[in-house]
């Protein structure tokens, strides 16, 4: 699932389905794509030229938050230490969230390059059982060290991947529920669908008005070209007329 920034003006949802978990799969989507690419710790992403690899303080702190014990309340447990770093920085940034991208980018490097700086020299020092949920998790947060502290290079960058996160947990749930997708084109086809959906949500239309729309436009094309296509963008004038 491929989404734009908080921060884009125009936003894009994208479904892929293919047939393997492989590198050539987001590389072939991706070949012409440059910057800042947020993502999850699959290490696929990290084979990609032209793009520097912002990784997901949410997935760190998840894995710190494994390793605490339902009925343990003990303060100085090592993965409540390391789940707590990490809440302080979430919380820390969230203070910034209504600054300008310039702003915020010298307000991090302020105050939140410090507590990053303090968390990997804990990360560092600390001591671990292997094969612990602890181990997992200090060798997680020490593996993305500078993915997560990249966000500290731009101000539309964010901590987390939450946002595609969000977006990839409906097509997971509603594939439990709806018919036709026991295929591998039936797959494909409900995301197309989900695709346009929530690129149009995202994009404040009415999405009922967007499908009719749609569907009572494009087949009356007399040619199906890229210019024409543009037309019926969730963005666009024309679409932003009818569809809202």
């Amino acid at each position: 699932m491929y989404c734009s920034s908080a921060s884009s003006k125009e936003q894009i949802v994208l479904y892929q389905h293919a047939d393997s978990r492989g590198n050539e799969v987001p590389s072939d989507f991706l070949r012409d794509f440059q910057g800042y690419l947020h993502c999850d710790g699959w290490r696929a992403y990290e084979l990609l030229e032209n793009t520097k690899v912002v990784n997901c303080l949410a997935h760190v702190r998840r894995k710190f938050k494994d390793g605490i014990p339902a009925d343990d309340k003990n303060p100085n447990l090592p993965s409540r230490i390391g789940f707590e770093f990490c809440n302080l920085l979430f919380k820390t940034d969230k203070i910034f969230q209504t600054l300008s991208v310039e702003e915020r980018k010298v307000a991090r490097q302020t105050e939140l390059k410090p507590i990053f700086d303090k968390f990997y020299a804990w990360i560092e020092s600390v001591n671990i059982l292997p094969k612990s949920k602890f181990a997992r998790a200090v060798e997680y947060a020490a593996r993305h060290k500078k993915g997560c502290m990249r966000v500290l290079e731009d101000g539309r960058l964010e901590l987390s991947n939450n946002l595609a996160d969000r977006m990839i947990k409906e097509l997971v749930m509603g594939r439990k529920n709806w018919l036709f997708s026991t295929s591998f084109e039936g797959a494909r086809t409900s995301g197309v669908i989900l695709s346009i959906m929530k690129t149009a949500e995202l994009n404040q239309l009415n999405v009922r008005k967007y499908f009719e729309f749609l569907f009572d436009e494009i087949p009356n094309l007399p040619v199906l070209t890229q210019e024409a296509i543009e037309v019926y963008l969730p963005w666009s004038e024309l679409v932003k007329e009818r569809c809202y």
